[in-house]
Formats: C-alpha cells, structure tokens, sequence
C-alpha cells in the first residue's frame, strides 16, 4: 500500500490489515511500499525468530550470443519448478535444510582454511568464497547449464576472464563443474567465430546480463593475460574432474591460443592487464 497508509496501520494498531493494493503505479505515485509484520509476543528471555525471504525471480535472465546464435537464457529454476512463487515458496521452506548445508560448507573451509594458513587465512577465503558465489547465477537447462558471473566491485562485464581466473579456486574446491560451466559460454562464443582477434577475448559482454560477446574485436583488450588464464584454468578443470575430453573439445582454441602466446610473450606488445588502474604494461 501507500507508505504512510501502511506504516500508519502498524503506528496505530500493532499490526497490518493482510491487504494488497493492485493499483499499480509509479514509484513515486503515493509511494508503495511492502509491509511485512510478525507478532513475537511479550519481551522475554527467550529469543523469537521470524523468517522472511527477499528475491528476485526471471524467467529469461541471460541475454546470450552461443553455438546456436543468438538467444536468451532462462534462469536454471525454469526446469525444475513452473512459476515463480512454486519456487519462492520451496526457497522459503528448505531455510532449514539449506542453512544446515551452508553451514556445513562454512565448517569445511573455516577447518581447510586454519590448517593450512591460521585464522587470517581463514578471513581471507571466507569472505572471498561469498563475493565469487554471490557474483554468479545458475542459468539454462538440465541438460545444457551455464554459469554466468558478473563483476563486482568494479563494472558490470560478464565472465570476464581475469575475474573468473581468481575466483576459479573457489570452484575447484567445491565443485570442479562450477569452472567449466563458467568457460563454456567462452569457450561456445569464440569457437562459433564471433570474435576476431587471434587471442582470447576478455569478457562475455561489457554489460550484465548482455552476454553476446565483442564481435567487433573491441573489447578492453588483455591478450597474453586472458590467453594465459584460458589455458591455466581450461587445464585445471581437466585434472580436477579427471574430463580429459574437454582438452581435445577445445584443442583447436587452446592450440590457437598457446601459438599466440609462443609468438607475442617474448616482447610484449604494450597492453594492459587485469590492475588496469595501474595503467599499461609498457
């Protein structure tokens, strides 16, 4: 409703009325707003909890240039539930048995953490696990799944190679497969010929969630690095998951890459690298 009829509701009475306003408007239009309100009872010694769930549901989340052309991509969820408040309402109901996991999760790299580098290690990897997982989105379907990853803290390109490239431990220590779903829209872009250039792109798309590549050759151009990083992390995965195949899927691009690298490392033409704050490299 509007926010003051709302919040006046609950100045007044303690409570609100269970009511939907459906006239719907500009923001600015009365201002509406969301009210929520759960009575906990009198003050006590006893802690009360209430439990809310805020999100955001899309159906086509990804706007996608692959092997197939052009397309957008639904969000994962699309495959398993078949409107949005069928998965809202299970998201809000499995709060047990999904804290009981993250919690889990938290333990296994709170001990990994502290054996291997003490407690300050463990401030390290436990805020960097929650910007990589928080920066990504499941999308497609269950027989064709990508994993997009926008930039944080800086811009909105997606997959951006020398972010992924960071983040990528992340992935191998909790689910090898979680790497290679964040390459393959690299890996299908490139090798459907829509990029140009003989070294591998930087990014997916310069704005989230426009994932339909550069194929004017223009992006922010980072050819040793980002050809490095492919290889580094292409390899990886490959070990981790024991998937040799994935190297001979993508040995034409890796073959093309290394060649680049072979011919352009020795002298570096002037470029620029992932602390491009820092200027070019020359």
């Amino acid at each position: 409703g509007q926010d003051v009829v709302v919040r006046g509701q609950f100045t007044s009475n303690g409570a609100l009325t269970n009511g939907a306003d459906t006239n719907y408007r500009a923001i600015n239009n009365n201002w509406p707003v969301f009210g929520f309100s759960s009575n906990l009872g009198t003050v006590g010694s006893t802690p009360v909890g209430t439990l809310f769930s805020l999100g955001l549901t899309q159906d086509e989340a990804i706007q996608y240039e692959g092997s197939s052309g052009y397309a957008p991509v639904p969000s994962l969820w699309k495959s398993y539930f078949s409107t949005g408040l069928d998965a809202v309402t299970f998201f809000h109901k499995d709060f047990s048995e999904s804290s009981a996991l993250s919690s889990s999760f938290d333990s296994k790299v709170a001990t990994d953490s502290i054996a291997v580098g003490g407690q300050d290690y463990l401030t390290i990897t436990s805020l960097s696990a929650r910007q990589v997982f928080g920066a990504t989105q499941l999308c497609g379907t269950e027989s064709k799944t990508y994993l997009f990853l926008k930039e944080i803290s800086s811009d909105g390109n997606m997959n951006t190679v020398d972010v992924v490239f960071p983040a990528y431990p992340i992935f191998l220590y909790s689910n090898p497969e979680f790497l290679k779903l964040v390459l393959d829209p690299l890996f299908e872009n490139q090798e459907a010929g829509y990029y140009p250039q003989s070294y591998s792109m930087r990014d997916l798309g310069s704005n989230y969630p426009n994932a339909t590549g550069h194929n004017d050759g223009n992006d922010e151009a980072m050819p040793l690095e980002e050809c490095g990083n492919m290889i580094i992390m292409t390899l990886a995965y490959a070990q981790k998951a024991g998937d040799t195949g994935y190297l001979k899927t993508h040995y034409t691009l890796l073959k093309k890459w290394v060649n680049y690298l072979i011919d352009e490392a020795l002298y570096p033409a002037n470029q620029i690298s992932t602390d491009d704050f820092a200027g070019s490299l020359a």
